[in-house]
């Protein structure tokens, strides 16, 4: 399936084309998730890269490459520099290294309305998961949207839509009934994979698994670099 989706890579693209994809993601205390985000995105095999990052994240995000475009617009004072980034971009990762301030969660909520409104494909994961349990109606019925929650924000994405505890681990009726409650696509990290998408009116009733092995370290920014990677996949897809 990965190989079906790749680019081209035709050498008469032109810069960009490959894929432009953005992050929003990174704070003070969080500045590693939004560069794991970005550089798997670029390894990959996408063109470039934008993180939009509090102003206090973006000198030490952008010392850890200098590959990556950042910009420090996620504040009240500059949010509106989003929109002009915004049409540009082919995927938005909300989430890697967002943190829970207020301002923060408050401008990035917002963004993601400006982005479903653009029909721009949109992954959550993280901290963005956190507005999406508080907030469910800023992506539900938007199936250009991608949740990537582990065990414990499924737990809590299930309890807020549903008003009862999934299984642990969730079963695949779990992942089924949030899948269909919100009308997206819902990717479940663990030692299973649990992948569910609706994409129509009609109900979906399959649950995709990967059982391939994984790094037996649980280590911080794993998920990270996935949700890098499926949003340069969902551009290629």
């Amino acid at each position: 399936a990965v190989v079906s989706t790749q680019s081209t890579g035709a050498p008469t693209l032109h810069k960009g084309q490959a894929g432009r994809i953005g992050i929003v993601g990174g704070c003070e205390e969080y500045t590693g998730a939004p560069y794991f985000a970005a550089i798997s995105a670029l390894r990959l095999g996408g063109d470039l890269v934008h993180i939009m990052c509090t102003p206090s994240a973006a000198v030490p995000i952008k010392a850890h490459c200098p590959d990556i475009m950042v910009l420090p617009i996620l504040s009240r004072e500059k949010s509106n520099d989003f929109n002009k980034w915004a049409e540009r971009l082919h995927c938005i990762v909300f989430g890697p290294g967002l943190g829970r301030d207020e301002e923060t969660i408050a401008v990035t909520s917002e963004w993601m309305q400006i982005a479903k409104q653009r029909n721009i494909p949109i992954v959550v994961d993280a901290d963005g998961l956190f507005i999406i349990t508080e907030k469910p109606g800023l992506i539900r019925g938007y199936s250009d949207a991608i949740l990537t929650p582990n065990l414990v924000e499924f737990e809590r994405l299930f309890f807020a839509m549903t008003g009862r505890m999934s299984q642990k681990p969730p079963s695949d009726g779990n992942v089924l009934g949030l899948c269909n409650k919100l009308k997206c696509t819902v990717v479940v990290k663990g030692s299973t994979d649990l992948i569910c998408t609706r994409t129509s009116e009609v109900e979906s009733s399959e649950v995709l698994k990967c059982v391939e092995p994984a790094s037996a370290r649980r280590c911080g920014g794993q998920g990270d670099i996935l949700a890098g990677a499926i949003g340069l996949f969902s551009f290629w897809a």
